[in-house]
Order: C-alpha cells, then structure tokens, then sequence
C-alpha cells in the first residue's frame, strides 16, 4: 500500500493500527515506513507512505537511501510554453498574500525555486499545480544573467525587474 503520510497521523493512527492488527489476526507480516523521493535519487521532495503486508512468517528491508545524483534543472525543458509563465497580476498577488500570512504568523509563502542553482528539489506536485502560492513555481532568468541568489522577496523583485521570469511546474 503506498498512500500519503497522514495515513498514520496522530488523526488516523488508531484506525491504522485496528486495521494492521487485523492483518496480522490473518497471518500478514507487516512493514510500515514513510519515505522520501529526494531521498532515492528523485529530486523532488514527496513523502509517502508505505505498507508492506505478506501473507506468512517473512522480513523485508525497505531500500536503501540512494545518493540524489540529478538536480530539478536536469529534468526541465529549455523552452517553455507561454502558457505557463506567470503574470506580473498572480505574482503580485501571492507575494502580497505572502506578507498577509506572515503578518497573521502563519508559514503559507510564495517561494519560488530557482531551479539552476546546483541541489534545487521540488516540492510535492499537487492537483490543479499553479494555482496555490506554494505550489512549485521555478525561477527562469537569462544564463548570461549574474545576479545573485533569489532568497528573499526583494531578491525576487529585483529577479523579475531585471528580466528574470516565474512558471509553474
């Protein structure tokens, strides 16, 4: 069974441990973990729950961590569609909601990867990606470009100023 995380959060927890205790009545070993893409090679930061369950007296060893070898950038086209740039409207909008979360004290933030800096990994691709302030949006600007690392608000005003672009992944 691979689900999401929560399966075993502190508000399922009980049912998940009624339901294992039931395979186990049937004979079932049970192997639960929860595991991360970015750490298996995949540089996307995913958490997933999963469940082993076989029928029998048996040991299984989840795989081992693998050394992430690939960076968000190698995975992304050099040209892209139109289509997918944000507008100048939608990233005034998430960067003014952005301060309207953080002035509330909570941790929702428009945080855009720049995807050429050696290490970037995306987050969790969601459904209906692009349409929520902390869904993966990657940072596009010119490689003859030597401005500075984008890290905070301003950085990225001054990115989006100078040329530099945003789409959604």
């Amino acid at each position: 069974m691979e689900n999401v995380p929560e399966v075993v959060g502190k508000n399922n927890i009980a049912h998940f441990k009624k339901w294992e205790e039931q395979l186990r009545k049937f004979g079932y070993s049970n192997y639960v973990e929860i595991l991360n893409g970015k750490n298996y090679g995949i540089p996307q930061n995913r958490r997933r729950f999963f469940l082993f369950s076989i029928l029998g007296d048996y040991s299984y060893d989840f795989p081992k961590r693998r050394e992430l070898k690939y960076h968000l950038k190698d995975f992304l086209e050099d040209e892209v569609d139109e289509k997918y740039y944000l507008s100048q409207r939608m990233i005034n909008f998430f960067m003014s909601n952005t301060e309207k979360q953080a002035e509330s004290g909570n941790g929702f933030a428009f945080n855009p990867i720049a995807a050429t800096d050696e290490g970037s990994i995306a987050r969790t691709i969601t459904t209906k990606a692009g349409s929520r302030m902390d869904d993966n949006f990657i940072i596009y600007e010119d490689e003859e470009d030597d401005s500075e690392e984008v890290t905070t608000h301003q950085d990225l005003k001054e990115t989006l100023e100078g040329g530099g672009r945003l789409w959604r992944n």
